[in-house]
């Protein structure tokens, strides 16, 4: 459901046209159920902070990709059989 704005060029998600419209300036971006990651991969390119979550491996690993391709920052956890966080996520950077 992406189409092209004709004036700006960028990818648009008309569920939330925000992405590719507004620069996130580091607010957070919820995405539950990451499927292909459209809307993550969009929101961090703008600059928005994505906390993604996805129980199936094949579209982490597809989003992973995405995000290799394009030079983009994320970080992975884990967790145990209780839903524990094995590993903690490092203080969101600022930049960008």
């Amino acid at each position: 459901d992406l189409t092209m704005k004709s004036k700006v060029q960028r990818p648009v998600n008309e569920d939330y046209p925000f992405l590719g419209s507004v620069r996130g300036d580091h607010r957070v971006v919820v995405d539950v159920g990451l499927k292909n990651g459209v809307e993550t991969r969009m929101a961090v390119e703008s600059g928005f902070v994505v906390y993604s979550f996805e129980p199936v491996p094949d579209h982490c690993a597809e989003t992973r990709h995405e995000l290799d391709e394009r030079n983009l920052t994320y970080h992975e956890v884990e967790l145990d059989r209780q839903g524990n966080l094995l590993s903690l996520l490092p203080e969101p950077e600022l930049g960008k």
